[in-house]
């Protein structure tokens, strides 16, 4: 156990009150990870759940001390009928989990040895730079035996697999919701999936700093701004907009703030971006884990637009030493799909905590 460092600066610019207070969870606990290995197993699921089941029933999944949480969702959003995946139901205050089904369903059997590599969601850029970072680095740390099972639908996916020196004809790729039978298989187990990177991912983002910082010439800003700007125009404006982000982004242009879009970058730029920038101000989400590139110390503030994710959010930046705060906008309520709602910020309320932090 450590204390975590407090927010240097919370500011709330909401009529309802964001009700974020770090203070009660200052403590961290240091949860384990270990490389777990496994014989004759089926594995299946997708989002928030990748699973284990043993011939005799046994369970196991990628977090081992809330895996209730994790099967309770699983319940409450399951896959569609047609997927064969083994069945999962209540037992009084447990679960039972069966393989019955899968004896006439469509199963894909991974002959030879098998490392999983989804992160636990599959999709999602910060659990990739938090877990799935962390699982390639395992595989090709152990010699790359046997093969990698990765979602990997996307090419920045692959590109980071490229990276971290997963060579193509290691992979496969991971179709969600089916069913693999693997004589062996290993996986990352967590005690706890929490956004708080152990010191052994810590070393991962240090060499990957120093690897991207070597190659690149090209001067960075001290001062970024991270937007969401292509993310919100992708989704209609639908997902977590802030539907004032070009006056934040005029405004903050003004004060020597350089904008950038992670996500329209080469994965070694955004790294050495993050990594060298002095002062990052971003919209809280995915592209805000390559926090995890920056230097102990650096001042960072995430607005968002509700305090449901901040506690994480806190947790992610005061396990890397950084000096952070947070803003919170006004959700629009009318969207009706809290906690994504689109919202807005006051931006002179903004420049004003800014201005604290500067």
């Amino acid at each position: 156990m450590r204390r975590l460092r407090l927010p240097a600066m919370t500011v709330d610019l909401s009529t309802e009150g964001a009700r974020f207070d770090f203070a009660s969870d200052a403590m961290l606990e240091i949860h384990s990870t270990h490389v777990g290995r496994y014989r004759d197993q089926y594995l299946f699921g997708f989002h928030h759940l990748h699973a284990l089941v043993g011939r005799d029933g046994e369970f196991n999944c990628q977090e081992i001390d809330n895996y209730p949480g994790r099967l309770a969702h699983y319940l409450g959003n399951p896959p569609s009928a047609d997927c064969i995946v083994p069945d999962i139901t209540r037992d009084g205050s447990g679960f039972r989990v069966s393989f019955n089904r899968l004896v006439n369903g469509t199963i894909t059997r991974l002959d030879g040895p098998v490392f999983f590599g989804s992160p636990i969601e599959p999709a999602n850029w910060g659990m990739w730079i938090l877990n799935g970072l962390s699982n390639a680095a395992a595989f090709v740390a152990a010699g790359q035996v046997g093969r990698f099972l990765c979602y990997t639908p996307f090419e920045w996916q692959k590109r980071l697999l490229e990276f971290m020196g997963v060579t193509p004809d290691k992979l496969i790729e991971q179709e969600p919701w089916r069913t693999y039978y693997c004589p062996e298989i290993a996986l990352h187990q967590y005690s706890m999936i929490d956004l708080v990177p152990d010191e052994t991912s810590r070393a991962i983002f240090r060499n990957i700093v120093g690897r991207c910082n070597s190659r690149g010439q090209a001067q960075t800003p001290a001062k970024i701004f991270v937007s969401r700007r292509t993310i919100t125009q992708n989704s209609g404006g639908q997902h977590r907009a802030l539907l004032n982000e070009d006056h934040l982004i005029e405004t903050l242009a003004r004060l020597g703030f350089v904008v950038i879009e992670p996500e329209l970058m080469p994965f070694e730029e955004q790294v050495r971006i993050f990594s060298n920038a002095r002062f990052i101000v971003g919209l809280g989400g995915a592209a805000l884990f390559n926090a995890v590139f920056a230097a102990p110390g650096t001042d960072i503030i995430s607005i968002e637009g509700t305090a449901v994710f901040a506690r994480n959010h806190a947790r992610l930046f005061a396990s890397l030493d950084l000096n952070y705060g947070f803003i919170f906008g006004e959700q629009n309520q009318s969207s009706g799909n809290f906690p994504h709602n689109s919202w807005t910020v006051d931006v002179p309320g903004v420049v004003q905590a800014i201005s604290r932090m500067a």
